[in-house]
């Protein structure tokens, strides 16, 4: 898969918002296809585009509604071990399925306002609920697995937890204030960073931790 270079993608960059094609209005997470094509999650917009390798506009699809393949407000993409794009629909406490091309294929309710999403070892679906404070492990068919935490400050516990990520060895990482570490069943391991309320968290190749730590503006990365 070919990575896009930071100066093949200038020309994706803007400072307004737009409706208008290959253009944003508050671009909340991207993720890559098999392709190599660049999926970009354009909530206001209720939509993702999609770019090639080079940063070049193809296409977008998506709409704003409550009706299957519809989104409001949606927050994180990822693409499974199938291909298939997830989507947290936030504001209709819900995550949707689609392939890469656009085309709906599943949706799983039941989630309440769903903000960051990864995807397990196992193919399972890792979901932050803003509110009631909690991660939801769920199968690809719906089934929710298990509840990791509560609401609270104490170790394993979160107030609005956001980003959400699974490292190389199935262990996942949530932030809110903090980043916290549980093995793949939701066990608590350890908090990485505190006062570090990170937005969006990324293994680099070397396995590093990369957290956008948007209240102080940098990025921090962990070994």
């Amino acid at each position: 898969m070919m990575v896009p270079t930071r100066k093949s993608l200038d020309h994706v960059e803007q400072n307004i918002c737009s409706d208008k094609e290959g253009e944003f209005a508050c671009p909340t997470s991207a993720t890559f296809d098999f392709e190599g094509n660049l999926l970009v999650l354009d909530s206001d917009n209720n939509r993702v585009q999609v770019f090639d390798g080079e940063g070049n506009f193809k296409f977008f699809w998506g709409s704003q509604g409550e009706k299957d393949g519809q989104l409001r407000d949606p927050v994180s993409i990822a693409i499974d071990r199938n291909g298939n794009v997830w989507i947290t629909d936030t504001k209709n406490d819900r995550i949707q399925s689609f392939t890469p091309s656009g085309k709906w294929l599943k949706t799983i309710g039941g989630a309440k306002e769903p903000v960051g999403l990864a995807i397990d070892l196992k193919g399972n679906l890792i979901i932050t609920e803003n509110d009631p404070h909690q991660v939801r492990v769920i199968s690809p068919e719906g089934e929710t697995i298990r509840i990791i935490g509560n609401s609270g400050t104490e170790n394993g516990a979160f107030l609005y937890p956001s980003a959400v990520l699974v490292d190389r060895l199935g262990r996942v990482l949530v932030s809110d204030s903090r980043i916290q570490m549980f093995t793949e069943e939701g066990e608590f391991i350890k908090v990485i960073g505190a006062d570090l309320p990170a937005k969006a968290l990324a293994i680099d190749p070397e396995g590093n931790l990369i957290c956008c730590d948007v209240s102080n503006h940098r990025i921090v990365i962990f070994q």
